[in-house]
């Protein structure tokens, strides 16, 4: 999310910047899945400064998923 929320025009771009601060997992799009215990994220220089949103919820080799956990974020460095 831009400092101050994104514009419509970010919010609809390929990169689906947040207008707001979510409130829970729903709120954020699935981005990507992993099975590894450590991801490593690489952001464009373009979004240094920018508050990363992320929320992480479990999902067996069925496909099912759990509760969404806590929302955390930090500064894009």
């Amino acid at each position: 999310m831009p400092p101050g929320g994104a514009t419509l025009e970010q919010a609809a771009s390929e990169k689906h910047y947040l207008m707001k601060p979510p409130a829970d997992g729903k709120g954020l799009l699935p981005y990507r899945f992993t099975q590894r215990r450590k991801e490593k994220l690489v952001f464009d220089a373009t979004e240094s400064g920018m508050t990363l949103y992320i929320c992480c919820r479990y999902e067996n080799q069925k496909g099912e998923t759990g509760q969404w956990g806590p929302v955390a974020y930090t500064l894009i460095p």
